[in-house]
């Protein structure tokens, strides 16, 4: 019998550990506590917080230097130089958060109908040729951007002169 349970066992993987209900209730509550209780802000987010009142405190004439004395103070252990990157960061994501949203590749935009007439002007006939637009002549617009070949012959095919390098 133990060898078909290890078996099993290896096939199919451990079965699932089960917990008595007592355990989820115990954990329950430690949880309910920890969010009662918040862990507190690392240094980072508290600039990242108090950014206005400190760009408002360099306003008022006072230097970057001066508010990380404030910070050490109060038993906040911040350098200027860490004071002078994380405010530097915190801009960048407010200056981020500002732009305009742009749709993602996962939105689908509206599909345009798709048409092989030029769009209509006010009339639908053509002021210079008095034909409606879909039976006007269309410019080549292939023929137009190809490049211009300086060694082409008359019927447009392109030689090989000798000075040419193959």
């Amino acid at each position: 019998m133990a060898i078909w349970a290890r078996l099993s066992e290896a096939i199919m993987g451990k079965p699932p550990k089960i917990y008595p209900e007592s355990t989820a209730n115990q954990l329950s509550s430690k949880l309910e506590h920890l969010a009662q209780n918040p862990k507190g802000l690392q240094v980072k987010e508290l600039v990242f917080r108090l950014r206005p009142k400190i760009e408002a405190a360099q306003e008022s004439g006072y230097t970057l230097e001066d508010i990380a004395n404030l910070f050490k103070a109060e038993g906040v252990d911040l350098t200027l130089n860490t004071l002078k990157r994380y405010l530097q960061e915190s801009r960048a994501l407010n200056y981020q958060a500002d732009l305009p949203v742009i749709p993602t590749l996962d939105s689908k935009p509206a599909k345009a109908k798709k048409t092989n007439s030029l769009p209509v002007p006010s009339s639908s006939r053509s002021q210079q040729s008095g034909l409606p637009l879909e039976e006007q002549p269309r410019p080549h617009i292939e023929r137009e951007m190809q490049p211009s070949l300086t060694n082409t012959n008359e019927h447009g095919f392109q030689e090989m002169r000798a000075d040419d390098d193959l």
